[in-house]
């Protein structure tokens, strides 16, 4: 029993020290990665609101002029567009918050 415990390291301050330096690194990295996808989460905010107009602009003013099928696929769309515009916001507070920038 005895005999056992000479072989026993203790690798706790080796193991602090790469902790801290792969939380750096993580860190950075992980950084990174969250600027892009806020990037990518103020993008899909833009097209979605984009894409919700034109939706909205074709199913209600100018459905006289289209055809039933588009006018059909217009408020489809609508909602679609419509969910993507809160999916994108709600990626967007997530990412803001990460990054540690204040959320409005």
């Amino acid at each position: 029993m005895q005999n056992s415990a000479i072989f026993m390291v203790d690798f706790s301050r080796e193991c602090g020290y790469l902790k801290k330096v792969l939380e750096i690194y993580f860190k950075g990295l992980i950084m990174g990665d969250f600027e892009k996808w806020l990037f990518a989460a103020n993008s899909a905010l833009g097209l979605s609101v984009l894409g919700l107009l034109i939706t909205i602009a074709c199913a209600y003013p100018l459905a006289g002029a289209l055809a039933m099928p588009v006018q059909i696929a217009a408020h489809i769309g609508t909602l679609i567009f419509a969910v993507g515009i809160k999916v994108a916001y709600v990626a967007r507070l997530v990412f803001l918050s990460r990054l540690g920038r204040p959320v409005h």
